[in-house]
């Protein structure tokens, strides 16, 4: 990379960098302003008026931190660290419905949902800060009791934890249903016992009402991000898992003896990941280009692979020593494989005995502290030792 590139992209994310503090800057002052003008209009005392604008101020200002830094530390979920825009503009939408929350009764809010959308589209600490931010908002413009607030967060929180983790097969049905059922019970005693009203047909009506928009939201919510996010994502490993990919084609053609050590990498990575709790389809996308990726680092691009699989080659080109365990398998892999290789062409039809060469290699592993900054556990790398040790019949396939 030229010092003219260098300069190119370290101005264009300076500009960056510039524009998006301008977002935040705009975004603290709209909702510390909307939280003035609310109360100021809803004739508040000063003391109210100054409390409520400091409460929206202070959370605006945590939920804008935890957002900044999760972008700048890739810490959401998903493909969520590519789309910095998008969670602005989800963000913004959800302000706007709070806003307009404010004004309907205060048991047919359907906050649960803002909860759910502000986590998909960032993570579960950054969708709760937001989700509880926007609450506030909305309980500051139409004045209910604290009561209502913490009806609300109970029922936001317990959506965020019950989403926080999503399957790759997206099974949310009981989810969903969990979700739901936790909700009504929490907004019928809200709406119902706590306010010692008298039962009757017309009490149930708002929170009924409630529960079933805010089921048609989740299901919508859920539907266009598993069709916008989830499964672009799994089109994505499926294109860059298949070895008929253009890159893994060029790299056959061109450097065979570095495909193939890929793909020694990929069988060994895909035996480690499942024995030791890693994901399996990352670690083994992963592998199939590390190889390529130190050739040609062009190829890094978190359009060409899933967040996960970025993260991991992104490690792997730029740090020394490997931290995470992914990272780690990888560089294992690769360093056995590639020194069995040279050894059975070294040896040619000589018999080897794999057991010591296996024993001096790991050895040699620990004893240069290649594994010192690594997250990888004793057990875990004894783990991997074993399997390599068991593979033995596999390595007719390395000459």
């Amino acid at each position: 990379m030229t010092t003219e590139t260098k300069e190119k992209k370290t101005e264009e994310k300076s500009k960056k960098t510039a524009l998006f503090i301008c977002l935040d800057v705009i975004v603290f002052l709209i909702t510390v302003t909307s939280a003035f003008l609310t109360s100021f209009f809803a004739k508040r005392s000063e003391a109210e008026v100054l409390l409520n604008t400091v409460l929206c101020g202070a959370a605006c200002g945590v939920f804008l931190f935890k957002l900044r830094s999760g972008l700048i530390n890739a810490e959401f979920d998903y493909d969520n660290n590519i789309h910095p825009v998008r969670i602005y503009l989800v963000s913004g939408l959800m302000f706007v419905i709070s806003v307009v929350c404010a004004y309907l009764p205060k048991y047919g809010w359907p906050i649960p949902a803002l909860y759910l959308t502000m986590m998909l589209f960032s993570n579960a600490f950054t969708g709760l800060l937001g989700g509880s931010l926007f609450l506030l908002i909305c309980c500051i413009a139409s004045g209910v009791s604290v009561e209502v607030f913490a009806l609300y967060f109970a029922s936001g929180a317990f959506t965020v934890c019950i989403f926080e983790k999503l399957d790759k097969e997206f099974k949310v049905s009981l989810k969903v249903a969990l979700s739901m059922v936790s909700y009504s019970v929490m907004l019928i005693v809200g709406a119902i016992l706590s306010e010692n009203s008298t039962v009757s047909p017309e009490s149930f009506m708002i929170p009924v009402l409630n529960i079933v928009v805010t089921t048609i939201l989740f299901i919508g919510i859920l539907k266009l991000f598993s069709s916008s996010v989830i499964f672009k994502e799994r089109n994505k490993f499926l294109e860059a898992n298949d070895t008929e990919n253009p890159l893994l084609v060029k790299l056959r053609e061109n450097d065979h003896k570095s495909y193939m050590l890929s793909i020694h990498t990929v069988y060994f990575c895909e035996r480690i990941a499942g024995k030791i709790g890693l994901d399996t389809e990352s670690l083994k996308c992963a592998a199939y280009y590390h190889v390529l990726l130190l050739k040609n680092r062009d190829i890094l691009s978190r359009t060409l692979f899933p967040d996960s699989v970025f993260r991991i080659l992104f490690e792997y080109a730029n740090q020394k020593l490997p931290v995470s365990k992914e990272c780690t398998v990888i560089c294992l892999c690769n360093y056995m494989v590639g020194s069995l290789q040279f050894l059975i062409e070294k040896n040619g039809d000589k018999k080897i005995d794999f057991d010591l060469i296996l024993d001096s290699l790991f050895d040699k592993v620990i004893k240069d502290g290649y594994l010192k900054k690594s997250d990888l556990s004793f057990a875990e790398f004894m783990v991997i030792k074993d399997v390599f040790k068991g593979e033995k019949l596999y390595y007719d396939f390395l000459r």
